[in-house]
């Protein structure tokens, strides 16, 4: 670069010299030449040479500017070749930064390299566990093949069975085909001595062909009464058959009556109210809160339990261990299968609305929800149902006109101090309480029980419950004027737990399907042995649990695995098929209660993994589906009842549960009707 600086400088200056010398050069010619002409006048010469001279000088002046132009160029490219320099260096510099780079340039690649061969081992990995997916469906696929061929087995082992004793009768009658071969030669022998004794043995033959008649006369008989027993089983079953249709019918009278009653009544409320407008113009009416005053007070065990602090628990399995020293302070011994099964159920009340603890007297059934709540941290209220009871005025209360106000009941007082709607701001609104039907079967549970479920069911989902127009169908109603003669309506929502108590004697009355159907039934069986239980340790302090950790711990059947729900629903799907054999069919609703149950199961140590699964399905097989069996033939059903006991004993790995069934099943022979006796474990 300064080379060439260098050259354009002496370009320049050489350009400059020869302007010069070309000035000079022409002056001097132009004084010559005015030397070699004519005498002129040296002024005029001298005029001429002065404007040649100023021309030259302007010509000078120009010449200057362009070497001032041609200066501060090369100063500028002076400047540039300090900056091409500094530049130049700059790029040595990077340059021996770029060679020490070298050794990162290497790692770099070497890591991305790796990282290639990294994600060529993930894609293998993702093919081999797509195959490995694939062969674990096909080999489900097998074990449900498997099953089929064992159960297969099982018939043709039976089958094998019946056809060795049929081979052995015919064994058997072969060889006595031969015997009468061999007394037919033997009689051909002795035909001869019998025929010289025949005289003799005229008269004996008379005397065996008058017994043949009469043995031939009792056969006879006897074949005369079986067919009378045989006329009286299809007696009896056609009588059993008329009886439940006299049975059906009667409920059917009683519905009518019923209704006849609840019309009498209405009408009744009317004649009341038109007596109590009567009286109201002389005396005047109640203002609206005294109509209320009853109903807003709340029950004494409620008004205990507000002002207890909140529990603490660490987590679900904390809460239990906090039920069990509870029941060991009273003195109680419940299985650890019996509390899972009955913390579920009221952790499913979304889907399951109450537990019924079903026995004969003395077994606990009282003590078990009352026990749980107070271990667990949950109000409770006990409702003794009355043999009187026949709508659902007697659950709720009623209203009277005379003195015009609400008589309620506890339930009625109790559900209006939970309801946030009612009642906003209240105590009670972020706790859990539970409520117990005492002997829930003394009375018809579908006369005073059956709306206030159908409610139950009809709530919405959790997240749907703030919305007025989704939590209407299930509000209950109450039938108190208000000023603008409406009625009050009561929302009972996921802050309360239904359970139920019945005795099994001959003062009570069965459940209805409706009411096995929405609910998990725990059927106490008559205990092994009879202990001397006695108290151990202090009870812990009461707590009351809040209903956000109690939401905390409820799950959606959504919540379960893939190859658990996979599992779960293979199994359902068997249960569907024997209670159809069963002709006991369930629908939708009772497959999502049953997912629901199994996804809320809670952790134990003793069970993990599957071995929970198959405990929870278990549990629903003896909560949900035994029930339902009641009244079934054990001798008809007897190809369900043995594909009922391979799926509790082989697949779902219950033994008590099995052999429980088995002892129901034999007991039942006897009247014909297959009643759940339970489990004792």
């Amino acid at each position: 670069m300064s080379d060439l600086l260098l050259d354009n400088l002496t370009v320049l200056l050489a350009i400059a010299g020869m302007v010069i010398l070309l000035s000079l050069v022409q002056l001097f010619l132009a004084i010559n030449q005015d030397k070699r002409e004519t005498n002129a006048g040296p002024i005029k010469e001298l005029e001429e040479i002065k404007v040649e001279i100023e021309r030259k000088e302007a010509q000078k002046l120009e010449i200057e500017g362009e070497v001032e132009k041609f200066r501060k160029t090369i100063a500028e490219q002076a400047e540039l070749m300090a900056q091409a320099d500094y530049l130049q260096k700059r790029i040595e510099e990077l340059q021996t930064e770029w060679n020490s780079l070298d050794s990162k340039r290497t790692e770099l690649n070497d890591f991305l390299n790796e990282t290639e061969k990294v994600q060529v081992q993930r894609s293998e990995i993702e093919s081999a566990l797509q195959s490995a997916k694939t062969e674990l469906a096909e080999i489900q696929d097998r074990l449900i093949q498997k099953e089929e061929l064992e159960r297969l087995i099982e018939q043709f082992k039976q089958s094998k069975q019946d056809y060795e004793m049929e081979l052995k009768k015919l064994r058997d009658e072969v060889s006595d085909i031969k015997q009468l071969k061999s007394d037919e030669e033997r009689l051909k022998v002795e035909i001869e001595k019998l025929q010289r004794k025949i005289a003799e043995l005229s008269g004996l033959n008379e005397a065996k062909d008058s017994e043949l008649i009469d043995v031939g006369a009792k056969l006879d008989d006897l074949r005369a009464q079986t067919d009378e027993i045989t006329k009286r089983h299809a007696e009896t079953k056609e009588e059993r058959t008329e009886f439940l249709a006299e049975y059906n019918a009667e409920i059917v009278d009683r519905n009518s009556i019923r209704k006849e009653k609840e019309q009498l009544s209405a009408e009744l409320e009317v004649l009341k109210a038109l007596i109590a407008d009567e009286q109201g113009k002389r005396v005047g009416k109640k203002p609206v809160q005294d109509r209320l005053a009853k109903l807003r007070t709340p029950p004494p065990s409620i008004s205990l339990f507000e002002k207890l602090p909140l529990a603490d628990f660490a987590d679900e399995k904390a809460a239990l261990k906090n039920v069990q020293r509870q029941f060991l302070s009273e003195g109680l011994e419940y299985h650890e299968r019996v509390l899972n099964a009955f913390h579920t159920t009221m952790k499913t009340n979304e889907t399951t609305q109450m537990a019924v603890m079903a026995g004969i007297s003395g077994t606990g059934k009282s003590q078990l929800p009352r026990q749980y709540a107070a271990g667990m941290g949950i109000g409770f209220l006990q409702i003794p149902v009355q043999p009187r009871w026949d709508s659902p005025q007697d659950l709720m209360g009623f209203y009277n006109y005379i003195e015009s106000e609400f008589k309620p009941t506890d339930m009625a007082r109790a559900l209006y101090a939970l309801d946030v709607y009612n009642n906003p701001g209240h105590a009670l609104e972020g706790r859990m309480m539970m409520i117990l039907l005492d002997e829930m079967n003394l009375a018809r549970v579908e006369y005073y029980f059956s709306d206030f479920l159908s409610r139950l069911e009809s709530r919405p989902r959790r997240e749907l419950v703030g919305d007025a127009t989704q939590r209407k169908d299930a509000e209950i109603e109450l039938e108190i004027p208000d000023a603008n003669d409406e009625t009050v309506r009561l929302f009972p929502g996921f802050n309360l737990l239904f359970a139920g108590t019945m005795n099994e004697d001959e003062s009570t009355q069965s459940l209805s399907d409706k009411v096995v159907d929405r609910a998990n039934v725990l059927k106490f069986g008559a205990p092994k042995t009879f202990a001397n239980s006695r108290p151990q340790g202090k009870p812990p302090e009461r707590q009351a649990l809040s209903k956000a950790k109690w939401d905390g711990w409820v799950r959606k059947p959504e919540s379960l695995g893939k190859d658990e729900e996979r599992f779960v629903n293979a199994k359902i799907d068997e249960m569907a098929e024997i209670m159809k054999a069963f002709g006991r069919p369930f629908g939708h609703r009772l497959r999502l209660a049953m997912k629901s149950y199994v996804a809320n199961y809670p952790e134990s140590d003793r069970f993990n993994g599957r071995f929970k699964t198959q405990t929870a399905l278990a549990d629903q097989v003896e909560l949900r589906l035994l029930p339902k069996l009641r009244g079934v033939d054990p001798e008809e059903s007897s190809q369900a009842f043995g594909d009922l006991s391979n799926l509790i004993k082989q697949e779902l790995i219950d033994d008590d549960l099995a052999k429980a069934v088995e002892n129901s099943r034999e007991k039942s022979f006897q009247n014909a009707q297959f009643n759940w006796g339970g489990v004792t474990r």
